[in-house]
């Protein structure tokens, strides 16, 4: 499960930070270190890069005021239940100990015209039911009164596939973008332009659109123009998860690190490599975590660009980066890393950590930290797991990044569904049925896409939570709607109902200490056109250098190529979006 953004989130961004205080990951580079797309709701770095030249330099962004008249009104679910444990202020989640016993009905106008609506999109997880087999899928198109023709492929093969449709002509009526070149130019010339139907208050025709946080349709904008339906994140960013069973057991239940130091020593505490024990581990996507960028928010950087006197610095350009790389590679001479940690795949390293032969790892929160959690609760005996609040390096108040608030926006794509150009009468049309699809958590709505037909795919257990049959996964849980757009998601986990008051306290400690990206809601198109193989070319050195095979000093002229290669340009387009 994901966590929703606990209603219109107003935290503060990195704006006005110390001139220390400037890194984030490798903007463009998966930041989901070594779980990144085992968890399909975990996001990476906030840019986009495409895989192309673009032509021009104009930015497509919308900045200040003019980004704010696009956003869609913010107007939270009406009739929703109460939660269990409401949410207690912006970026902290609604918490529920159990289910809600009566499903309400969110939507009550039938969307569909009766017709076809064909659905492309890329899924991280296994194959669903057909839909000739398949009992929601069925109840679904009755319920909307359509039939919906999903073309899924796999989310390594999704951007080849998606760019031969876009070659030959044939895109389908509803899709999840996928990186291609000139993507600004692709949207303007083949995607419907979604302002006049959703900004302001004219989403105000979709109540449960309009219950999307204000910071998740900032990733929809490209051009100055709403170009797409985001599929929200929350505002919980790169964490480091901790193996509790292990950390209570050998540093103590209640300890917390209070600085750079305290945390080293802890590490080294962690460490027995005779008896298959340590400290730390990270994946082959992000070896040491050089870009998963916890480490370098503890010394104070921001997320991925601060402003330092109204000009956009990039964590590179930082002594906090050179800080925070100075301390990996102590780490990694120090032995603390697990041996595996360049080269660990997500499915190895999480079957490590539920063993134990590492305490805590690098990635990100949406996907992976319930899937640890629910791995622990199966275990014999029981795992706990929780997260490393956050560390200042010299003990003063941490910062805590926070997510880009739409995933995936990455690498991958840009973030957003989009509709392919139809007349006004479709386009209404297929609005109606994603703002059925994305009803509220407790809906009847939400229930049969995320849970299945109640007896078939489901039952409810004496608290009246649910509990999947054996094929409910296949029926519901595995069908990609949940990659695409969906109401805002709550800290509730069928099989543990401790889970969600356990994680709405680490939000609690965490989310008020968050920055966020400035560049949120712009787009820089040399960031999407050279943003992967420039960043994984910086990413590469800097792991060299942290893995002492260069020397600490070749790290000026690292980021001097950064630069000259497309960090400035990068810098001057989002730069000109901010004015």
């Amino acid at each position: 499960m994901g966590t929703s953004t606990g209603g219109d989130s107003s935290l503060t961004s990195g704006n006005g930070r110390d001139r220390r205080a400037f890194l984030r990951l490798a903007g463009g580079v998966m930041a989901v270190g070594v779980a990144g797309l085992l968890g399909a709701c975990s996001q990476a770095g906030p840019s986009a890069p495409a895989t192309g030249p673009v032509a021009g330099t104009t930015p497509a962004a919308a900045g200040g005021a003019k980004l704010a008249n696009l956003l869609p009104t913010y107007i939270p679910a009406a009739g929703a239940p109460r939660a269990d444990l409401p949410s207690t202020g912006p970026g902290i989640d609604d918490a529920w100990i159990n289910f809600p016993k009566q499903a309400f009905k969110s939507v009550h106008d039938t969307p569909g015209r009766g017709g076809d609506v064909s659905v492309v999109s890329g899924s991280a997880w296994p194959p669903y039911t057909p839909a000739d087999q398949n009992p929601m899928l069925q109840e679904l198109n009755k319920r909307l009164n359509i039939n919906m023709k999903l073309d899924i492929t796999t989310i390594s093969d999704y951007n080849t596939k998606f760019n031969t449709l876009v070659a030959g002509n044939s895109l389908p009526d509803v899709f999840w973008v996928g990186q291609t070149p000139n993507l600004v130019d692709f949207l303007k010339q083949q995607v419907a332009d979604l302002t006049p139907y959703l900004a302001g208050d004219a989403v105000k025709d979709y109540p449960n659109l309009a219950n999307l946080n204000s910071n998740t349709w900032k990733g929809t904008v490209f051009g100055g123009a709403i170009m797409g339906l985001p599929s929200p994140l929350g505002a919980m960013g790169n964490i480091i998860q901790v193996n509790k069973t292990r950390w209570d057991a050998e540093i103590g239940a209640d300890v917390k690190p209070k600085n750079a130091d305290e945390l080293k020593k802890i590490m080294q505490q962690l460490t027995n490599p005779q008896t298959n024990k340590w400290a730390i581990a990270s994946g082959n996507t992000d070896p040491f975590g050089v870009i998963n960028g916890w480490f370098a928010m503890m010394y104070g950087a921001p997320n991925n660009w601060g402003m330092d006197n109204g000009r956009l610095v990039n964590f590179r350009e930082t002594d906090a980066f050179k800080q925070s790389v100075g301390y990996l590679r102590d780490l990694v001479q120090l032995g603390v890393f697990h041996p595996k940690s360049a080269t660990y795949d997500a499915v190895a390293a999480k079957g490590d950590h539920l063993t134990g032969q590492f305490a805590m790892i690098q990635g990100t929160f949406y996907g992976n930290h319930v899937d640890m959690w629910n791995r622990g609760v199966a275990a014999n005996p029981q795992v706990k797991f929780t997260l490393l609040e956050p560390v200042s390096y010299n003990g003063g108040k941490p910062l805590n990044w926070l997510s880009p608030y739409i995933w995936p926006r990455n690498y991958l794509s840009p973030g957003i569904w989009a509709f392919k150009k139809a007349d006004p009468e479709r386009i209404k049309e297929l609005l109606r049925i994603w703002n059925w699809i994305c009803g509220p958590f407790g809906s009847e709505e939400r229930l049969l896409w995320e849970y299945g037909v109640e007896g078939t795919d489901f039952t409810r257990d004496a608290n009246g939570n649910i509990v999947p049959t054996q094929r409910g996964p296949a029926d519901s849980t595995f069908v990609p709607l949940r990659f695409g757009p969906h109401s805002p998601d709550m800290l509730y986990n069928p099989p543990t109902p401790d889970y969600g008051p356990a994680m709405q306290k680490l939000e609690q400690a965490m989310v008020p200490l968050g920055i966020m990206d400035p560049t949120l809601g712009l787009y820089s198109p040399t960031d999407g056109s050279k943003g992967a193989p420039l960043n994984a070319t910086f990413g590469s050195a800097v792991v060299d250098v942290v893995a002492s095979r260069r020397p600490v000093s070749d790290l000026d002229q690292i980021v001097k190529d950064w630069v000259t290669n497309g960090g400035d340009k990068i810098r001057a387009e989002y730069q000109q979006g901010l004015a």
